[in-house]
């Protein structure tokens, strides 16, 4: 193999673990209308499984996996039991934290479907700025009911670093 052959030719889906899968299916379906793909229980994987090819101590079980269709994409929605996690979901900022950035080409029907899905939006949406500026270019931040963060964004003409 030789350093100039692709490793990979895209992406599969992004795997998120929730603190309640039924409230995360409930939250991408009625937010997004995302579809459902599959959804199954738990299990219990044997201990070695669970070190070795998970890197997660023995006793953690999983409570279900959803798959879930996005525009776009696919997400994977994952409850585990017997972990020891934190009370609250890590914030963007923080080692650990992350987002959720989705194109939105309505912002204000995607803000009233967040929040009518149980979600919050986080202030206004802002004009983008530097490399990302253009006509009509926003953003805004979001939360799910568990926390985890959600950008939306809107670039109608595009962004200033595509077209240079």
């Amino acid at each position: 193999m030789t350093t100039s052959e692709v490793a990979i030719s895209g992406m599969d889906h992004v795997g998120l673990t929730v603190p309640d899968l039924e409230q995360a299916i409930d939250f991408f379906t009625a937010a997004f209308n995302a579809e459902v793909l599959f959804h199954h229980g738990g299990y219990q994987p044997r201990a070695q499984v669970n070190r070795e090819n998970f890197n997660r101590p023995e006793h953690v079980s999983i409570v279900g996996i959803a798959m879930i269709q996005m525009p776009q994409f696919r997400l994977e929605l994952l409850q585990y039991r017997g972990a020891a996690t934190d009370a609250r979901f890590p914030i963007t900022h923080e080692p650990g934290g992350h987002q959720l950035s989705l194109y939105a080409p309505d912002m204000d029907v995607a803000m009233a479907r967040i929040e009518l899905a149980g979600g919050r939006v986080l202030g206004s949406p802002m004009s983008m700025s530097g490399p990302e500026a253009g006509d009509g270019n926003q953003f805004v931040y979001c939360q799910t009911p568990w926390g985890l963060a959600i950008e939306l964004v809107h670039y109608p003409h595009g962004k200033a670093y595509e077209q240079a």
